[in-house]
């Protein structure tokens, strides 16, 4: 895992050598190495995070034994050992490895497969490839999306990094705010594909080729755009259930034992929750319990919604493993946000990103690589919205008649709902199945509410909801939506949210259940394999209800969850008034001031939860004050040592200041 950043056919290094300020720009990727490379059209940079092979020779940027290729990637192939066996039976001419790291065999296969090689990773990773013969780039992201990746085309070139901040080293990179990227942000709480609010940047979609060329006689950049592989697919497959739970219990334990090689220490992220009890659980089969380090966030006394520290404990007391309790405050969230802002590049409104940022430093003081269970519930089937969706289904025509009396009462617009109550009937107020699916996944408010005129730009239904959720689907709407929120739902929050949270601190996020046969696995399961009776995950929870406490399978699914709204209340009530309400406030150029006053009125004194706009107005502040400095300052933190426990037992442990 590291970072990468470079450019074709854009001065973007001076011909001096990279400046200081450049280099550290994204230092907190990858803290160990730095180096650069740069010949003809194509500048590349890395920052190397050492996982495999520490050693100098699994230092990148890295030129292929034919001298043909250079790659920069950050990521992680655990199928690498089958490729470097699958490389040498293919170039008996070869004259050995230099080291053993991943990288060495991406690149010797690539100069042997070209592209055809991307279809064959099973990983994580982002990856710029440069051909020197042909004077050609090659891009490409995951198929999942786990790790990020950025492009900027201007003035017939094109910059390429892990973080869109790192665009501001470049010379002539001043991106007017776009509106169409603060609707997606407004709407989702983020940005996504081709709608950022730093104009003309995108990111590229997961399994996406980008290839760049030198143009013919002088013309404009050639561009290329594809996917290296199929898109996810639901392929519904017949197994009893007892087969399912066992294909699933060796398939997942081969994951997770790929994901723990690796040379350097690592860990477990572990809540208590079913995702993260069955990985501790495999760890500790794997490793053994005495050699496992899982890691619990909580906010004492805030209650179970925000405090899962005795659930975690009591699992880790099963499991025997080595237990590190990291509490928090709001105290951390009023000290951080300028550096979690910071580190997210966009405005990023999810709150639950600060647990992944403050658990992250922790975790980094024991060790450099953890597990975590990021993708199960969009494989599984994992949240309630499945289960409404699927109950609408099979009501058929009473269904549409319960959606169309909501539409026609305006239900959704009663003050006086809980909130999730108002998100239901808001969903079931729109007219087809994509457009209610996509409304659970939105804010408070619509965003002719919340943005200027001049800045409101209608935001249509996500393709990847449009084509993945049809009025009429013939069968399991479950697995559908599944399919749906890999596509978009899940690389655009939750894996943006664990990489950046954890590269803050050089830490790699590994997630097992996105390994590739596990998903194929689940894309092949029926809708009553995934939820059942009421069950949601049924068939992960029956393929290891043996291994863990009764009590985790029985317990109600909770988001990794802040305390967000009381804050605003209370603690964070001041400081939000200064920051967002003051008179030198930068979102006031592009918010409807109005309807954030009131929103804050009725928030605090508790007529109606919204926290969600609230947070997204607070980030957008806060950004746009980075953006003025052309995101300068270096306010990533230091993990800090901490004492190993002992097997069994749980250390608590302050989360460390930067």
């Amino acid at each position: 895992m590291c970072g990468i950043a470079g450019s074709f056919l854009h001065p973007l290094v001076p011909p001096d050598g990279v400046p200081p300020g450049m280099a550290r720009a994204l230092a907190h990727r990858g803290p160990d190495h730095f180096g650069a490379w740069q010949e003809g059209p194509a500048a590349l940079l890395h920052w190397r995070l050492s996982i495999i092979d520490l050693s100098p020779a699994g230092a990148q940027p890295m030129v292929s034994s034919d001298g043909r290729y250079v790659i920069c990637f950050n990521g992680e192939i655990y199928n690498f050992e089958e490729l470097r066996q699958a490389v040498d039976r293919a170039s008996a001419t070869r004259r050995g490895w230099r080291g053993h790291s991943d990288t060495e065999v991406l690149l010797e296969g690539f100069a042997l497969w070209g592209t055809e090689l991307l279809g064959r990773l099973n990983g994580m990773f982002a990856l710029a490839l440069y051909d020197r013969e042909r004077q050609v780039l090659h891009l490409a992201r995951d198929r999942a999306g786990i790790k990020p990746l950025y492009c900027w085309e201007h003035d017939g070139g094109l910059l390429f990094a892990s973080e869109a901040k790192f665009f501001f080293q470049a010379p002539g990179f001043d991106p007017p705010v776009d509106a169409a990227g603060l609707a997606a942000f407004f709407t989702y709480a983020h940005c996504h594909g081709d709608a950022h609010v730093l104009g003309g940047v995108r990111q590229l979609s997961p399994g996406e080729l980008l290839t760049c060329a030198v143009p013919a006689g002088g013309g404009p950049l050639e561009l290329t755009r594809q996917r290296f592989c199929p898109a996810p697919e639901r392929r519904p497959r017949h197994r009893s259930d007892e087969e399912a739970a066992r294909d699933l219990r060796a398939i997942l334990t081969a994951a997770v034992g790929r994901q723990l090689v690796a040379d350097v220490p690592v860990g477990v992220l572990l809540s208590g929750g079913v995702d993260s009890s069955i990985l501790s659980a495999l760890a500790a089969e794997r490793m053994g319990p005495e050699s496992t380090m899982a890691f619990t966030l909580g906010y004492p006394g805030m209650g179970a919604d925000f405090d899962e520290i005795d659930h975690a404990r009591r699992v880790a007391r099963h499991l025997g493993v080595r237990h590190f309790v990291c509490e928090a405050t709001r105290d951390d969230l009023i000290s951080d946000i300028e550096r979690l802002v910071w580190h997210y590049d966009e405005p990023f409104a999810d709150a639950a990103a600060l647990n992944v940022f403050l658990l992250s430093r922790m975790i980094r003081s024991q060790v450099t690589v953890a597990l975590a269970g990021e993708g199960s519930d969009e494989l599984f089937g994992g949240y309630r919205r499945y289960q409404l969706e699927q109950a609408l289904r099979r009501l058929g025509p009473v269904g549409r008649a319960l959606c169309f009396v909501a539409a026609t009462a305006g239900l959704d617009r009663l003050g006086f709902l809980p909130r999730r109550g108002a998100v239901l009937l808001r969903a079931m107020a729109r007219k087809g199945s994509a457009a209610r699916y996509s409304s659970y996944l939105q804010g408070e408010l619509p965003i002719d509410l919340i943005l200027k005129s001049e800045w409101c730009r209608p935001l249509p239904v996500h393709p990847a909801i449009e084509s993945g959720y049809p009025d009429a689907p013939d069968s399991d709407p479950v697995g559908r939506l599944c399919l749906v929120d890999q596509q978009f739902w899940l690389p655009t929050t939750y894996l943006e949210k664990s990489d950046k949270g954890a590269m803050a601190h050089g830490l790699e996020i590994r997630v097992p259940f996105l390994d590739n046969e596990v998903v194929a696995f689940a894309n092949s399961l029926p809708d009553r394999q995934r939820i059942r009776g009421g069950s949601r995950k049924w068939i992960l929870k029956e393929a290891f209800r043996e291994r863990l406490p009764a009590e985790v399978f029985q317990r109600f699914k909770r988001g990794f969850g802040v305390p967000m709204g009381r804050w605003l209340r209370r603690e964070l009530r001041d400081y939000y008034a200064e920051q967002v309400l003051s008179h030198g406030s930068r979102v006031a150029t592009y918010l409807r001031m109005d309807t954030v006053e009131r929103c804050f009125r009725e928030h605090v004194r508790g007529a109606r939860d919204y926290s969600g706009l609230l947070w997204e107005s607070l980030v957008l502040e806060v950004w746009l004050r980075h953006r003025e400095r052309r995101f300068e300052r270096d306010v990533s933190g230091s993990p800090a040592s901490q004492v190993p426990s002992a097997p069994g037992d749980s250390v608590r442990l302050r989360v460390p200041a930067a």
